[in-house]
């Protein structure tokens, strides 16, 4: 009987372990997907970052959907909300092309300057309404509006008590429609 109870604790336990492993093995292969298809967004429309190098990953956000961290000089570590894990891959390219927006926009500045933005950016509500908005219009220029626009309803459904910066999804369709 007893041999029979461990038996089935074996198997049991592979069976948690197998899923498991499916289960983190997918992100995987998902991140190297998503990463794959950043790397084409860059050469495609943000050619001024094609000496920079981009990881992904997953995390807890505290304060919104992503974080872009600036890791040496020439690469970036985007990390992006748990819950973007399940978004459809379109939504995941609208939250990417937005930071890549930020980065374009902050592309030689000193550390001053960086830290002068960073400075306005949190202290002057009406500075950061204003560089989140310019940074969804360089999301339009560059190709990707239909993306941003699957991104704010996926924030919409996700995070209702969200109140977004950028730009609105009448305006993004508005500005879609004139392109």
């Amino acid at each position: 009987m007893i041999l029979f109870s461990a038996i089935i604790f074996l198997v049991n336990l592979k069976l948690i372990y197998s899923e498991f492993y499916q289960y983190n093995s997918g992100l995987n292969i998902c991140n190297m997907v998503i990463e794959n298809r950043l790397n084409e967004i860059v050469k495609e429309s943000f050619p001024e970052l094609l000496s920079y190098s981009f990881s992904l990953e997953y995390d807890e956000v505290k304060d919104g959907f992503a974080e872009t961290w600036e890791t040496s000089e020439t690469s970036y570590t985007f990390t992006l909300d748990s819950l973007f894990k399940e978004a459809d891959e379109g939504v995941v390219i609208g939250l990417l092309a937005h930071e890549l927006s930020h980065i374009t926009q902050d592309i030689g500045y000193s550390k001053f300057e960086v830290w002068f933005d960073n400075f306005l950016y949190s202290r002057f509500p009406k500075y950061s309404l204003l560089d989140e908005r310019n940074t969804d219009l360089t999301v339009i220029l560059r190709g990707y509006g239909l993306n941003l626009l699957k991104l704010l309803r996926y924030i919409e459904d996700k995070y209702p008590e969200y109140v977004t910066e950028g730009l609105s999804v009448n305006e993004i369709k508005i500005l879609l429609n004139s392109v």
